[in-house]
């Protein structure tokens, strides 16, 4: 229901939805929703349990958005699925901060850190 309104809403800037557990069913609603929205600048879904699947969704996020520019996704069993959203960095120029923490992704982390630094 609430996805719904973010489709047709032009000025939300900023969307905050950590704690919900949203896991990757919802982050696939998400998905859907920034296909299409073109204003969100700052998504926080820091610990939703969107585990590796999401990552995956995630990174097509990234991937596709250039409006986004900071991005939580902390606490959220991400894993080793965190080399899909190091590629679609590479992609993606917009994007100026990337929290992954806790998320027992390894030497994942730096490598993404590192490309972010080329982001403006």
């Amino acid at each position: 229901m609430i996805f719904k309104s973010f489709e047709i809403n032009t000025t939300l800037t900023s969307l905050h939805l950590s704690d919900n557990k949203i896991g990757c069913k919802g982050t696939k609603l998400i998905f859907k929703v920034l296909k299409i929205n073109s204003t969100l600048t700052s998504l926080n879904l820091s610990n939703n349990k969107i585990g590796e699947e999401g990552a995956r969704v995630l990174s097509k996020i990234i991937k596709i958005n250039s409006t986004l520019k900071s991005l939580n996704l902390s606490r959220n069993n991400i894993g080793n699925e965190g080399k899909e959203i190091y590629s679609s960095l590479v992609i993606n120029s917009s994007l100026t901060s990337l929290d992954l923490s806790d998320n027992n992704m390894g030497n994942e982390e730096n490598l993404i850190s590192k490309v972010l630094k080329n982001n403006s």
